[in-house]
């Protein structure tokens, strides 16, 4: 398999730490969503910091669809969706990877459900990542419930995928 030793190649074990990363975040987010009335500023700076552990393993699994192909992943994103990749959040990465990059599959153990999620009608991603935007970038605040249950949700789907697997 190519292996690109450039600054946006996926170093080994980048998947599994993102995974691991992200599983951490909800479980410190997951308590303190479910006792609040309304959102605090601890849980908007908890989903923000949600929001980051997405844009990291989203990137990443980018990353991998990329180095699947022998392509370079900041190059690619710069020739097929004109837009700079140092940059990229998760919403773009979703929005890409069901528009002009959706013929992008993978037989990873990991990317594959990832993938299968993100392009499903309901995604437990799109979910989480349509929460964390509303707090973050449109100031509104979705219903308690509503971030509780795209919690636990993300936390079953980071449980079903196998832990500690190569990204290669």
């Amino acid at each position: 398999m190519h292996h690109d030793s450039s600054p946006s190649s996926v170093p080994p074990g980048a998947l599994s730490l993102h995974l691991l990363a992200l599983g951490e975040r909800i479980d410190r987010e997951l308590p303190r969503n479910g006792n609040a009335p309304a959102p605090s500023t601890e849980i908007v700076g908890g989903w923000s910091k949600l929001g980051a552990r997405l844009d990291g393993l989203l990137r990443a699994v980018f990353e991998t669809l990329c180095q699947e192909r022998g392509l370079d992943p900041a190059a690619t994103w710069q020739q097929r969706l004109r837009s700079p990749w140092d940059r990229v959040t998760a919403g773009a990465v979703v929005h890409a990877l069901n528009g002009p990059l959706s013929d992008f599959a993978s037989v990873h153990s990991v990317v594959r459900p990832l993938l299968d999620d993100l392009r499903a009608p309901r995604s437990v991603l799109r979910d989480a990542i349509m929460c964390r935007n509303a707090l973050i970038h449109e100031r509104r605040s979705p219903p308690p419930a509503a971030l509780v249950a795209a919690l636990r949700a993300l936390r079953d789907l980071v449980s079903s995928l196998p832990q500690g697997v190569g990204d290669h």
